[in-house]
């Protein structure tokens, strides 16, 4: 980290520490077996590692709507919105395809652990993922079918994040 006295604070990121960290936070946090909290109508996951923090923050279950913030050094650098969730006909079987996504999940490549792979199969269960981008500005959209019928989706988008009085640059 530097600054001069005209310039915002500069906060310089490993992108491989970087990409490390949100496989690490996703795998520990809802991918995993990471404690949920609650308030009122919203359900947050944290993780902390050194200088690094994730939260993870959604309203809502079968249909949901949240974003993951990454901080460095306490300041917001990287985030996700998503929004999607289980199709109506499928709801019975939502216990069942959210055990699939976050088997999915940590399926995540290290380099794009935004989300799950391209392409994850087990039995009659197939999640699809296509990202554009890179982790520093992407967007995307999942989906999970059974028997080759659609029972979930999702819609994200993020990348890095800045402020007027810092920036983040990843070498």
């Amino acid at each position: 980290m530097y600054r001069s006295h005209s310039e915002p604070l500069v906060l310089e990121l490993s992108g491989v520490a970087l990409a490390s960290f949100i496989g690490d936070a996703k795998a520990a946090t809802f991918a995993g077996t990471g404690k949920r909290t609650k308030r009122r109508d919203f359900r947050f996951y944290d993780f902390r590692r050194g200088e690094w923090d994730y939260h993870d923050g959604y309203t809502g279950n079968l249909l949901d709507t949240g974003m993951e913030v990454v901080r460095f050094h306490r300041r917001p650098v990287w985030a996700m919105v998503y929004r999607g969730g289980v199709l109506p006909d499928h709801t019975g079987d939502s216990a069942a395809i959210f055990e699939f996504l976050k088997e999915a999940l940590r399926q995540a490549t290290p380099d794009m652990p935004v989300r799950g792979p391209a392409r994850y199969e087990r039995g009659v269960l197939e999640y699809v993922s296509k990202t554009d981008g890179d982790l520093y500005e992407f967007a995307g959209r999942e989906v999970i079918t059974a028997n080759g019928v659609a029972v979930y989706w999702h819609s994200y988008q993020g990348g890095l994040v800045g402020d007027k009085r810092y920036r983040a640059i990843v070498s």
